[in-house]
């Protein structure tokens, strides 16, 4: 079984889900702000790492983080973000 955003977002919605998603928020602001980027392993802090990859792949969907263009074959964790102008 492999991650998939839209079985992870019901769980966005929620005011727990609300919570957590602002502290990865934070997370990536206060990372980027120091580094300019930041990998998505320093973000998965909380809870299953599917989820904590859905509260990244939200943070992308709504155009908070942009994802750089890395290769085809990185993995998961070592995809990498910015923050989106």
């Amino acid at each position: 079984m492999s991650y998939k955003y839209e079985d992870e977002k019901s769980k966005i919605l929620t005011d727990a889900g609300q919570c957590e998603l602002f502290q990865v928020f934070r997370r990536a602001q206060a990372l980027c702000g120091s580094a300019g980027v930041v990998s998505m392993d320093k973000l998965m802090v909380t809870g299953s790492s599917w989820t904590a990859m859905a509260y990244v792949g939200h943070l992308v969907k709504v155009g908070v983080l942009h994802e750089l263009n890395l290769a085809a074959n990185t993995a998961g964790q070592d995809r990498v973000f910015r923050l989106a102008k």
